[in-house]
């Protein structure tokens, strides 16, 4: 939706990608909402959030007891993310402070609650079970205030009473120059530049079976040249810093603080594991006599020593005198491609808990599909089976995804064919007649040896144009612009504004549900398109063929729309049935107890419809 924030601002321009998702608000509204979906895609870009997870929460932003968004990561110590975002013009520091307040004031009722309260929503509801489920763990929780107006980051946990912020919590004020900042670095990380000195006889290069460069260099040195690269230094590591608390950073603290210990940390600690994009090395200048080397390195990236890395920058920032006389082995791996890249990244990392999706991201079926999807002669699909793909395509290589103009929904919005791993496994897991469970039953598909992850990417489909037509249909109805006509997208003007957007908003929230509504129709004998096929269970039943498939495809719209409207207004019956209420959007999408009445309630409003 090129321009359509019609600002010079970059912060705002950045955000334009993101203003489709609201182009139903006004155009204040819809400005709001872009720039709140863009910093909190940036604050949590090392994580597999897809835009439409993203803007769940943010279309859903009132009545939020303070936090606007609310995320907890799957790390071997839980992260917690806890955020606030404020679209001021201006802010002082007791405003910041007030909002911050009220953050922590809740996530605190929230871990001493036992059960929720008859008067909490369903988003409340869902916290404290987040919250609950993690309670016997380690755990760190991230309270981010983000400014996306032109009010600057001021509140510091020095503006709090000693003992509010804790060792397992941070605190981070950040305005959108900083946001920028942050992606930036980010972004660039790969092509970064960083020189570290080395002493001769302290530096071992071999040439086969790749090259690889293993030194020693001073704490204080690296964290110096390091520290500015952060987080994009470590895009390609599976997981993040956990916490101080967390027991091998509490053992790495305690060598670095015992003069006895700390000449040997580099015998102690496993080091920094990294990968580069190309390194030289050339003679420095010489130190108390002695040769020494400089090892220039280009695209840095860590793979294996994040605990370390932030572990070293905290300690050396308090203690830099000590930090010049500490030494931190470094063992450098020249990237020869991406097999044996993520190989190094998993064997090194296989002592600690990492993401399922990490793991499975460079394997066979997975690159399979990638080629299949981005293979595609008409109408490909970009398949980011690495998290970061998406970041590294260059903009003439988007445009191969670009959806063509007037295909879908709003000629105006620049809409792209991308798709994730986690995503289109929750669109099979959909399709394959599990929509109560595609949100957020989906982290332990990617666990080894599942047997669901199996079916899903090496079962459930057999041509390109199969899976393709399931990722075109979970990107069509995931942004309900594209399918609701204009007379619609406001509903009935004799229907309320509160239950208007309360529609709008089960039609964002149940998009797995439409989906799978949609699909079932679609390969059903009352379908045009339909193949009369011998197995009634939908977790069993064969996708469309290819033939079937591409001829949705090329007439999506007119295929599927009128389609949609029906799955919603299914969805809506059930949920606010006068015999069998439901209490709640939660429990009508994620109980399996309810999916046979949705699934009734569609086909007799299909069959009423008379489609054909």
């Amino acid at each position: 939706m090129p321009g359509v924030l019609n600002s010079n601002d970059a912060f705002t321009r950045r955000a334009e990608e993101f203003a489709e998702h609201y182009s139903r608000f006004s155009r204040d509204e819809m400005a709001r909402r872009a720039r709140f979906h863009l910093a909190v895609s940036i604050l949590l870009a090392d994580y597999e959030l897809s835009d439409d997870e993203i803007s769940d929460q943010v279309l859903t932003d009132g009545s939020d007891q303070g936090i606007d968004f609310f995320f907890i990561s799957e790390d071997e110590v839980p992260r917690v993310w806890v955020v606030q975002v404020k679209d001021w013009e201006s802010a002082p520091r007791n405003k910041q402070v007030a909002a911050i307040n009220k953050m922590v004031s809740e996530v605190k009722i929230l871990l001493e609650r036992q059960r929720a309260a008859p008067n909490w929503d369903d988003r409340r509801r869902s916290r404290l079970q987040e919250l609950k489920s993690i309670r016997d763990e380690d755990y760190v929780v991230e309270y981010v205030l983000a400014l996306t107006g032109q009010a600057g980051p001021a509140a510091e946990k020095t503006d709090f009473p000693e003992g509010e912020f804790s060792d397992i919590t941070r605190l981070q004020v950040l305005g959108r120059e900083q946001l920028l900042q942050f992606e930036t670095v980010l972004v660039r990380a790969m092509e970064s530049r960083v020189s570290l000195s080395t002493i001769q006889g302290e530096l071992f290069a071999l040439k086969r079976p790749v090259p690889a460069t293993v030194f020693l260099v001073s704490a204080f040195e690296y964290a110096q040249a390091t520290r500015q690269l952060s987080p994009g230094l470590f895009e390609l590591n599976p997981r993040l810093f956990l916490s101080k608390n967390a027991l091998p950073n509490k053992s790495m603290l305690q060598t670095l603080n015992s003069e006895e210990q700390r000449p040997f940390f580099h015998l102690l600690n496993n080091g920094i594991t990294a990968l580069c994009r190309d390194v030289t090395i050339s003679d420095g200048l010489p130190i108390d006599g002695r040769k020494t080397h400089i090892v220039n390195i280009q695209g840095l990236q860590v793979v294996n020593g994040c605990q370390t890395t932030e572990t070293v920058w905290s300690w050396a920032a308090d203690d830099p005198v000590s930090a010049r006389d500490v030494k931190l082995m470094v063992r450098l791996v020249k990237h020869i491609d991406d097999d044996f890249s993520a190989l190094i990244s998993k064997t090194t990392n296989t002592q600690s808990a990492i993401l399922g999706t990490d793991l499975v991201a460079n394997s066979e079926e997975q690159k399979s599909v990638k080629r299949a999807l981005e293979g595609l002669p008409e109408r490909p699909i970009f398949y980011e089976n690495r998290r970061g793909g998406i970041r590294k395509l260059l903009p003439s290589e988007k445009e191969r995804f670009a959806v063509a103009v007037n295909e879908w929904g709003d000629p105006s919005a620049r809409q792209f064919r991308i798709i994730r791993m986690r995503e289109l496994a929750q669109a099979l897991q959909a399709v394959t007649g599990l929509p109560e469970q595609a949100k957020e039953g989906i982290a332990g598909i990617f666990k080894p040896g599942n047997q669901r992850y199996n079916f899903l990417f090496k079962q459930s489909w057999s041509d390109p144009e199969q899976l393709a037509l399931i990722a075109d249909l979970y990107k069509f109805i995931s942004n309900i612009a594209n399918w609701t006509k204009p007379e619609w997208r406001n509903l009935n003007s004799r229907l309320p504004e509160d239950l208007r957007n309360r529609y709008l908003t089960l039609s964002k929230l149940g998009r797995f549900y439409v989906l799978f509504l949609t699909y079932e129709y679609l390969r059903s004998p009352e379908s045009p398109f339909g193949e009369n096929p011998d197995d009634e269970d939908p977790a069993r039943r064969p996708l469309l063929t290819p033939e079937r498939s591409i001829e949705i495809r090329e007439t999506l719209v007119q295929s599927v729309s009128p389609i949609l409207r029906i799955a919603v207004d299914s969805l809506r019956a059930v949920r606010e049935g006068r015999e069998h209420p439901v209490d709640g959007d939660r429990a009508l999408l994620r109980q399996t107890a309810h999916k046979i009445r949705i699934q009734d309630r569609f086909r007799d409003s299909i069959l009423q419809q008379n489609l054909n």
